[in-house]
Protein backbone atom coordinates (compact mmCIF):
# COMPACT_ATOMS: atom_id res chain seq x y z
CA UNK A 1 0.00 0.00 0.00
CA UNK A 2 1.39 3.51 -0.67
CA UNK A 3 0.57 6.24 1.32
CA UNK A 4 0.68 9.89 0.56
CA UNK A 5 0.69 12.70 3.18
CA UNK A 6 -0.22 16.12 3.66
CA UNK A 7 1.33 17.67 5.47
CA UNK A 8 1.95 21.42 6.04
CA UNK A 9 0.87 24.30 8.48
CA UNK A 10 -2.27 25.29 9.78
CA UNK A 11 -4.55 26.94 7.15
CA UNK A 12 -2.32 25.43 4.08
CA UNK A 13 -5.55 23.98 2.35
CA UNK A 14 -4.60 20.46 3.70
CA UNK A 15 -8.54 19.50 4.70
CA UNK A 16 -10.12 21.15 1.29
CA UNK A 17 -7.24 19.47 -0.96
CA UNK A 18 -7.99 15.97 1.01
CA UNK A 19 -11.94 16.18 0.17
CA UNK A 20 -11.17 17.36 -3.49
CA UNK A 21 -9.12 14.07 -3.46
CA UNK A 22 -11.80 11.69 -2.00
CA UNK A 23 -14.39 13.02 -4.75
CA UNK A 24 -11.88 12.23 -7.40
CA UNK A 25 -12.06 8.63 -6.30
CA UNK A 26 -8.85 8.38 -4.05
CA UNK A 27 -9.10 6.80 -0.45
CA UNK A 28 -8.72 9.70 2.11
CA UNK A 29 -8.28 10.19 5.79
CA UNK A 30 -9.31 13.07 7.53
CA UNK A 31 -7.41 14.92 10.17
CA UNK A 32 -7.41 12.94 13.45
CA UNK A 33 -6.38 15.89 15.63
CA UNK A 34 -9.74 17.46 14.33
CA UNK A 35 -11.84 14.49 15.05
CA UNK A 36 -10.20 14.54 18.65
CA UNK A 37 -10.60 18.35 19.04
CA UNK A 38 -14.12 18.16 17.76
CA UNK A 39 -14.73 15.70 20.54
CA UNK A 40 -13.24 18.04 23.44
CA UNK A 41 -15.58 21.16 21.79
CA UNK A 42 -18.76 18.86 21.91
CA UNK A 43 -18.06 18.03 25.19
CA UNK A 44 -16.72 21.02 27.04
CA UNK A 45 -17.67 23.78 24.79
CA UNK A 46 -15.30 25.72 22.23
CA UNK A 47 -13.49 28.45 25.07
CA UNK A 48 -12.93 25.48 27.46
CA UNK A 49 -11.91 22.78 25.09
CA UNK A 50 -9.17 25.68 23.68
CA UNK A 51 -8.47 26.26 27.79
CA UNK A 52 -8.14 22.33 28.53
CA UNK A 53 -6.08 21.98 25.63
CA UNK A 54 -3.80 24.43 26.51
CA UNK A 55 -3.71 23.42 30.34
CA UNK A 56 -3.18 20.01 29.07
CA UNK A 57 -1.31 20.05 25.91
CA UNK A 58 0.72 16.26 26.71
CA UNK A 59 -2.22 14.96 27.57
CA UNK A 60 -4.04 16.20 24.18
CA UNK A 61 -1.31 15.18 22.18
CA UNK A 62 -1.28 11.37 23.64
CA UNK A 63 -4.77 11.56 22.64
CA UNK A 64 -4.14 12.44 19.53
CA UNK A 65 -1.27 9.81 19.30
CA UNK A 66 -3.77 7.68 20.14
CA UNK A 67 -6.58 8.51 17.66
CA UNK A 68 -3.93 8.10 14.83
CA UNK A 69 -2.61 4.36 16.21
CA UNK A 70 -5.67 3.63 15.90
CA UNK A 71 -6.47 5.05 12.64
CA UNK A 72 -3.22 3.39 11.24
CA UNK A 73 -4.74 -0.05 12.38
CA UNK A 74 -7.70 0.09 10.31
CA UNK A 75 -5.43 1.60 7.57
CA UNK A 76 -3.06 -1.39 7.59
CA UNK A 77 -5.68 -3.65 7.97
CA UNK A 78 -7.00 -1.83 4.23
CA UNK A 79 -6.53 -3.60 0.81
CA UNK A 80 -6.80 0.05 -1.14
CA UNK A 81 -3.33 0.66 -3.29
CA UNK A 82 -3.35 4.29 -2.38
CA UNK A 83 -4.24 5.87 0.63
CA UNK A 84 -4.31 9.83 1.44
CA UNK A 85 -3.73 11.50 4.76
CA UNK A 86 -4.33 14.68 6.16
CA UNK A 87 -0.90 14.98 8.86
CA UNK A 88 0.86 12.07 10.43
CA UNK A 89 2.62 11.50 13.85
CA UNK A 90 5.61 13.09 12.22
CA UNK A 91 3.84 16.46 11.98
CA UNK A 92 2.00 16.25 15.28
CA UNK A 93 5.65 15.87 16.79
CA UNK A 94 6.55 19.11 15.45
CA UNK A 95 3.64 20.54 17.09
CA UNK A 96 5.52 19.01 20.44
CA UNK A 97 8.29 20.82 19.76
CA UNK A 98 6.47 23.67 18.77
CA UNK A 99 4.86 24.03 22.36
CA UNK A 100 8.35 22.79 23.66
CA UNK A 101 6.63 19.90 25.79
CA UNK A 102 8.09 16.00 25.66
CA UNK A 103 6.79 13.84 22.74
CA UNK A 104 4.26 11.41 23.82
CA UNK A 105 5.88 7.52 23.39
CA UNK A 106 2.67 6.46 20.93
CA UNK A 107 3.62 9.52 18.71
CA UNK A 108 7.72 8.54 18.38
CA UNK A 109 6.86 4.60 18.04
CA UNK A 110 4.59 5.69 15.40
CA UNK A 111 6.72 8.28 13.50
CA UNK A 112 9.49 5.82 14.02
CA UNK A 113 7.46 2.90 12.14
CA UNK A 114 6.62 5.51 9.08
CA UNK A 115 8.26 4.49 6.20
CA UNK A 116 7.81 4.81 2.44
CA UNK A 117 5.34 7.20 2.43
CA UNK A 118 5.31 11.01 0.25
CA UNK A 119 5.09 13.69 1.61
CA UNK A 120 2.72 16.84 -0.03
CA UNK A 121 4.14 20.00 1.59
CA UNK A 122 2.02 22.49 1.21
CA UNK A 123 2.45 26.33 1.68
CA UNK A 124 0.28 28.31 3.68
CA UNK A 125 -2.49 30.40 2.04
CA UNK A 126 -2.49 34.29 1.69
CA UNK A 127 -5.49 34.28 3.68
CA UNK A 128 -5.49 33.03 7.14
CA UNK A 129 -8.20 32.15 9.69
CA UNK A 130 -7.72 31.17 12.93
CA UNK A 131 -10.70 29.31 13.19
CA UNK A 132 -11.53 29.79 17.22
CA UNK A 133 -14.84 28.91 17.21
CA UNK A 134 -13.74 24.95 16.22
CA UNK A 135 -11.25 24.77 19.26
CA UNK A 136 -8.32 25.93 17.24
CA UNK A 137 -5.64 27.43 19.55
CA UNK A 138 -2.47 28.44 16.71
CA UNK A 139 -1.98 32.26 15.56
CA UNK A 140 -0.87 32.84 11.90
CA UNK A 141 3.13 33.28 13.61
CA UNK A 142 2.62 29.58 15.63
CA UNK A 143 1.60 28.63 12.37
CA UNK A 144 4.59 30.03 9.94
CA UNK A 145 7.27 28.67 13.26
CA UNK A 146 5.38 25.26 13.00
CA UNK A 147 6.42 24.75 9.13
CA UNK A 148 10.08 24.99 9.69
CA UNK A 149 9.55 22.39 12.65
CA UNK A 150 7.78 19.89 10.83
CA UNK A 151 9.81 20.18 7.62
CA UNK A 152 12.82 19.62 9.78
CA UNK A 153 11.42 16.90 11.30
CA UNK A 154 10.26 14.59 7.86
CA UNK A 155 13.88 15.40 7.06
CA UNK A 156 15.36 14.48 9.90
CA UNK A 157 13.68 10.90 9.68
CA UNK A 158 14.73 10.84 5.91
CA UNK A 159 11.63 11.73 4.11
CA UNK A 160 11.80 13.72 0.92
CA UNK A 161 9.50 16.32 0.48
CA UNK A 162 7.34 18.04 -2.30
CA UNK A 163 6.59 21.26 -1.89
CA UNK A 164 3.08 22.20 -3.15
CA UNK A 165 2.62 26.00 -3.34
CA UNK A 166 -0.38 27.80 -3.10
CA UNK A 167 -0.27 28.68 -6.94
CA UNK A 168 -3.84 30.81 -7.69
CA UNK A 169 -5.79 33.26 -4.63
CA UNK A 170 -8.72 31.51 -6.60
CA UNK A 171 -10.39 28.36 -4.27
CA UNK A 172 -11.64 26.45 -6.96
CA UNK A 173 -8.52 26.75 -9.72
CA UNK A 174 -5.84 26.52 -6.65
CA UNK A 175 -7.15 23.71 -6.02
CA UNK A 176 -7.22 22.32 -9.13
CA UNK A 177 -3.69 23.08 -9.98
CA UNK A 178 -2.71 21.61 -6.37
CA UNK A 179 -4.33 18.10 -7.69
CA UNK A 180 -2.53 18.53 -10.58
CA UNK A 181 0.95 19.10 -9.06
CA UNK A 182 0.71 16.38 -6.44
CA UNK A 183 -0.39 13.45 -9.23
CA UNK A 184 2.40 14.42 -11.21
CA UNK A 185 4.80 14.75 -8.40
CA UNK A 186 3.67 11.06 -7.65
CA UNK A 187 2.84 9.64 -10.27
CA UNK A 188 -0.91 8.90 -8.89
Amino acid sequence: MRRVILSGTSHSGKSTLLEALAQKGYRTIPEVETQVRQGLVRELGSDAARQWIRENYFEYRRLVGDKVAEVESIINASSDEIVILDRSAVCYIGYCHLRKIRVPPVLEELANRMSDMDVAFLGALTSFDERKSEGRIMTKEEAQKLVGLIQLEYEKRGFRLIHVPEFYPDKDKNIQARIGYIKQAFSL
